[in-house]
C-alpha cells in the first residue's frame, strides 16, 4: 500500500503525525508511507526508515509551491492520502490528490471532496472519562484503511538519529551520570510556567544534578534570565537541532517542559518527562505520551482556564494564576517520584472487586475526576484525617512508572484514570 500522510502545521504537529508512520507499519509491513510537510519541518523526518520520501510546502511561495506539490501526489497515485490537518489549502490536496482513498476530518472545509471523513473534536472526552490523545485522535483516521486498528493502542510518535548526532550529544554529556533538560519557553506566553518559577525550579535541582537548558535562538536572552548565575547550568538555546534536542532528552533523567512542542520532542523519545500546562488543560489530549511521565497543572481548575486551545499572548484577566500558582517545589518533587513507590489507602473490599474487573476505581474518580494518592511521608496524616477508627483497609503500594496520566497538584499525586492492577506492587492491611 503507498499513503501519504498530510501534516502541513507546526512542529509539535509533525512530531505526533510520526506516530501514524509506527502505527503504519506495524499493522501494514511493506507499506510505502511518505509525508508532505510545511518547509521547515522537513528536517524532522530525516533519518526515519519508515518514510520513503518528504514532500515539502513552501508556505511563503503559497499557491505556486501548493499546485506543484499537487501534481507530484497526482503522479506519485497514492492508494490513500491521509490528511491530519483541518484548513482548505490541504484539503484540496487531498481532493484533487487522484488518491482512491481520500481520508480527512470532517471540519476541513474541502472535506466534501473526501471519500473518508472523521469528526474532530476537542477535548475527544470517551465513554469511560477519559479524552483521547491527538494521536489517537489522529489514528482514527487510519481505520478507512486499517480497519482492525484500537486506536487506543497507537503507537507512540518517534524520532530517529545518525551517527553524527549520537556523536555530538554523547561528547555534550560526557562524563555526566545524570543530567536533567528544561525547555522553559514557549511561542505562546500564557503556556509558560512563569519564568520566576523556572529560576526557583533551577536552584532547587542545580545543587545535584547537571542542567542544561533548550529553546530556539531567540530564547537565549531569557533563558540567561532564568539561569541568573545559577551554578551547574547550560544554555544550549540555539545551539542543537531539534534532532539534537531530542537525543538530548532521550538519556536525561528527567526532562521539565511546558504544553509546547518540546513536550512531544520528549514523547518521541521516551524520556522521563514532567510537562507544565499553565492555560491550556491536559483534556485537549496533547499530554506527555513517555511511559514515566508527570503532568502539574494548577488545582483547583480555576474558572478561566482553558482560555483558548493554544494559548495567548497575555492572561486576559491579568493575574495568570494558572501559571504563578503552580510552585517550583510541587514539580520538583516529581524528580522523586519517577522512581518512587506511591501509596493508596483503599477498601478491601473495593480492591477484590477490582481484582475480579481488571482495574480499580474508587469514588472520587467519578465525583472528583481522579484517585487520591499519597507519598509515603503523606500516609499517616492522610489515614488519621480521613480513616481514622475505619476497619478493613488495605495500604497499596504503587509503582508511579506504570500511571497514563498521574498529576502532582498542591503537592499530592492525583491519577486521572482507573488504577491498573499490575501497578500495584503490593497490598498489606492498613489501620489509620
Amino acid at each position: 500500500m503507498k499513503i501519504l500522510i498530510v501534516q502541513t502545521a507546526f512542529i509539535g504537529d509533525v512530531i505526533l503525525a510520526t506516530s501514524m508512520a509506527e502505527t503504519i507499519a506495524s499493522l501494514r509491513p511493506g507499506s510505502q508511507i511518505d509525508f508532505l510537510v510545511r518547509n521547515g519541518n522537513e528536517g524532522l523526518l530525516k533519518n526515519n526508515p519508515l518514510i520513503s520520501n518528504v514532500i515539502v510546502w513552501n508556505k511563503k511561495k503559497k499557491f505556486k509551491s501548493l499546485f506543484s506539490c499537487l501534481a507530484r501526489v497526482r503522479r506519485e497515485k497514492y492508494d490513500a492520502v491521509v490528511n491530519i490537518q483541518r484548513f482548505m489549502n490541504s484539503g484540496i490536496l487531498t481532493g484533487f490528490s487522484g488518491s482512491k482513498k481520500r481520508i480527512g476530518f470532517s471540519s476541513n472545509p474541502a472535506s466534501a471532496m473526501f471519500t473518508h471523513k472523521i469528526q474532530h473534536k476537542i477535548p475527544h472526552i470517551t465513554p469511560d472519562g477519559g479524552y483521547l490523545h491527538e494521536a489517537q485522535r489522529n489514528a482514527q483516521l487510519l481505520e478507512a484503511i486499517i480497519p482492525e486498528l484500537d486506536i487506543q493502542k497507537a503507537l507512540a510518535p518517534k524520532l530517529y538519529f545518525n551517527s553524527e548526532i549520537e556523536t555530538k550529544i554523547s561528547e555534550l554529556t560526557s562524563g555526566l551520570e545524570f543530567y536533567i533538560v528544561l525547555a522553559p519557553t514557549s511561542v505562546w506566553f500564557t503556556k509558560q510556567w512563569s519564568a520566576q518559577r523556572w529560576r526557583e525550579l533551577a536552584k532547587g535541582l542545580s545543587d545535584k544534578h547537571k542542567l542544561f537548558f533548550i529553546g530556539a535562538p531567540a530564547d537565549r536572552e531569557a533563558i540567561e534570565n532564568i539561569i541568573d548565575a545559577t551554578s551547574n547550568c547550560e544554555n544550549l538555546a540555539g545551539k542543537l537541532s531539534l534532532l539534537e534536542s531530542a537525543c538530548l532528552m532521550r538519556n536525561a533523567a528527567r526532562v521539565f517542559v511546558n504544553d509546547s512542542a518540546p513536550l512531544h520532542l520528549a514523547s518521541s523519545v521516551n524520556a522521563k518527562t514532567t510537562a507544565i500546562f499553565c492555560s491550556t488543560i491536559p483534556e485537549f489530549g496533547y499530554t506527555p505520551l513517555s511511559d514515566d511521565s508527570i503532568v502539574i497543572t494548577r488545582r483547583p481548575r480555576l474558572e478561566c482556564q482553558p482560555c483558548g486551545l493554544h494559548g495567548k499572548k497575555q492572561c486576559p484577566l491579568g493575574h495568570f494564576k494558572c501559571s504563578l500558582e503552580i510552585s517550583a517545589n510541587e514539580v520538583l518533587k516529581t524528580v522523586e517520584t519517577s522512581s518512587k513507590i506511591i501509596y493508596h489507602i483503599a477498601h478491601e473490599r473495593d480492591f477484590e472487586e477490582a481484582k475480579k474487573r481488571g482495574f480499580y476505581a474508587c469514588d472520587s474518580l467519578a465525583s472528583e475526576g481522579f484517585i487520591h494518592l499519597s507519598f509515603k511521608e503523606q500516609v499517616k496524616d492522610t489515614g488519621k484525617r480521613y480513616y481514622e477508627g475505619v476497619d478493613g483497609l488495605i495500604l497499596l503500594s504503587i509503582d508511579a512508572t506504570k500511571l497514563e496520566d498521574l498529576r502532582i497538584e498542591k503537592g499530592f499525586p492525583h491519577l486521572y484514570s482507573a488504577l491498573p492492577l499490575n501497578a500495584v506492587t503490593e497490598h498489606k492491611s492498613f489501620k489509620a
